[in-house]
């Protein structure tokens, strides 16, 4: 197992709850294993590897990291659509025959996920969305595997006869927070505090270089304004050449998006030079082979939604909903252990409007802003919170 000599702060960062100085020491970093917390939590080896580890890294989260392939990408020919619409039938029937305690078609069996719930009453529920999986169908009705369909995978979970509305939006790659409606009453008033922008999101990413401590992107997306605020939490320096560079810098970000356009977050960052690890779309590819490499071997997008909060969409504002996420996918134990901190430490009670007045901006000038957007349609591409009761892709 390689081992590094890593920079990190010795307390968290500059930016932690306690308010205490970033201190920059030298310490010895070994390149962890998936479970490792290198956090200050107090949590043994075996405590970790039997129950999880004190400061937040729970058992189960081992093995949700997982690549999968992807079933929809776009076919340039009636033979390749033939054929993905053969692999995804495939795919479906081994999935029901999982489900039934078969093998499938010849395909092989494949285990689907039970899905953590947060949150559930009769109109919504929350779950921890997985790295790899579709929120909904796409939108154009391209055959995909079924066995990648989160609505398919929780409607079965929650009985088989639910209705669900897919009212939220997070990327494939994308884990964390994710929220269904499963009334129609409920979808129309998600949909309403969706476009008004009353549905208060929190992100965290790991990115390329050093951030600023706080920062706003304020940048069009498709044609569409576009307004993310953010925080760092942390940064590190590794000795860890990276092409012409003889060190790797990274900073960890808590990031406040005030709009859902498409790849907000991840085109955002990108453009400000900060992009984000992992992201093949918008990434650096030469930090992504360092990070999916042998040397840290944390294959995946570091982007998690981390909590939501919103007024429920029935019963208003007597019922506030501060949603949290408790589990960590493997490459983040990796990325923490670098930074030399845990998910505990690294927290903030800092809010948009915190965040805002930290850069002298008037943060009810920006929800003004934000407010008035309309979602985006331009080229078929909204945003990821974008979606109302009335159009939404579709329901199990």
């Amino acid at each position: 197992m390689m081992r590094l000599i890593a920079r990190f702060p010795a307390s968290t960062s500059g930016r932690c709850l306690d308010g205490a100085s970033s201190r920059v020491a030298r310490a010895h970093l070994q390149v962890a294993p998936p479970a490792l917390c290198l956090s200050r939590c107090g949590a043994s080896a075996a405590s970790r590897s039997s129950g999880g580890c004190a400061a937040g890294w729970p058992s189960d989260s081992v093995g949700l990291g997982r690549t999968r392939s992807c079933g929809a990408v776009a076919a340039r020919s009636g033979r390749t659509r033939r054929r993905h619409a053969a692999a995804a039938a495939a795919a479906e029937a081994a999935a029901d025959a999982e489900e039934n305690g078969g093998d499938g078609s010849g395909v092989g069996d494949r285990a689907l996920p039970n899905l953590q719930i947060i949150y559930r009453d009769e109109h919504i529920v929350a779950i921890e969305k997985p790295s790899g999986y579709f929120v909904h169908p796409p939108e154009d009705g391209f055959p995909f595997p079924q066995a990648e369909n989160l609505m398919r995978i929780l409607r079965r979970q929650l009985g088989g006869d639910t209705w669900i509305y897919p009212v939220h939006r997070l990327d494939r790659p994308t884990a964390g927070v994710l929220v269904y409606c499963l009334t129609k009453e409920a979808a129309s008033g998600w949909g309403r505090a969706s476009r008004e922008r009353r549905i208060d999101k929190t992100y965290v990413a790991m990115v390329r270089g050093l951030a600023t401590p706080y920062g706003i992107v304020d940048k069009e997306v498709d044609g569409a304004t576009a307004i993310s605020l953010y925080e760092t939490l942390a940064t590190v320096e590794l000795p860890v050449p990276v092409g012409k560079y003889p060190v790797a810098r990274y900073s960890l970000l808590k990031v406040k998006p005030l709009t859902g356009a498409f790849h907000q977050i991840r085109r955002h960052l990108n453009r400000c030079d900060r992009p984000i690890i992992g992201d093949t779309d918008h990434g650096d590819r030469a930090h992504n082979r360092l990070w999916s490499g042998p040397t840290f071997n944390a294959t995946g997008l570091f982007l998690k939604c981390t909590e939501m909060a919103f007024d429920h969409p029935v019963h208003g504002p007597s019922q506030r909903m501060v949603l949290s996420s408790s589990v960590w996918e493997p490459r983040w134990a990796v990325a923490f252990g670098a930074f030399g901190v845990c998910p505990t430490d690294c927290s903030s009670d800092s809010s948009a409007a915190d965040i805002a007045g930290q850069l002298g901006l008037d943060y009810g000038e920006l929800m003004a802003r934000g407010a008035t957007l309309k979602p985006n349609r331009q080229g078929g591409r909204r945003g990821e919170d974008d979606v109302d009761a009335e159009d939404a892709p579709g329901k199990e």
